[in-house]
């Protein structure tokens, strides 16, 4: 089941607008076991603090699936946890990395454009661009450790 067909069997037109306050609970509740504050959270997962303040005051709809997965892989928690927070009702249904990658490129429009370029690809190309990609996430990952180091630095001058 996509997360649209769970959308339309699991909410109705009012939750749509407004995530569930289990999704607050939830972030809640796996910041502070990893000791984080909001701040810790946005810059480890690469989601707004903007964004952040309107999940945690309800002023957003729901968070779009890519801010889901950011802030699942950011808390080390299984991405279907926080779909099902957000009070969609997905039955029996498995989130597959291939399911994944349907959701993606179906709320993010520029990700189908990508996938139909990875076809014209060898598969040393594919390989190459994984290379890349996987580098430049490590790189970023980094980026925002090290900054967040120097933050806490500062915090405690």
């Amino acid at each position: 089941m996509t997360v649209e067909k769970a959308e339309e069997n699991g909410r109705t037109e009012r939750q749509k607008r407004r995530p569930a306050s289990g999704i607050v609970e939830l972030l809640e509740k796996r910041r502070k076991v990893k000791g984080w504050s909001w701040d810790d959270l946005a810059n480890e997962s690469g989601v707004s603090r903007s964004s952040l303040a309107k999940i945690r005051h309800s002023t957003t709809a729901v968070p779009s699936l890519v801010t889901l997965e950011k802030l699942a892989n950011a808390l080390s928690m299984p991405l279907r946890e926080l779909i099902e927070a957000c009070g969609y009702v997905l039955d029996d249904a498995v989130v597959t990395p291939q399911s994944k990658a349907a959701m993606l490129v179906q709320t993010v429009p520029s990700l189908a454009m990508i996938v139909d370029h990875l076809s014209e690809l060898t598969a040393d190309d594919r390989e190459a661009l994984r290379t890349m990609i996987e580098g430049f996430t490590l790189l970023r990952r980094r980026e925002r450790e090290e900054k967040m180091a120097e933050e806490q630095q500062r915090r405690k001058k």
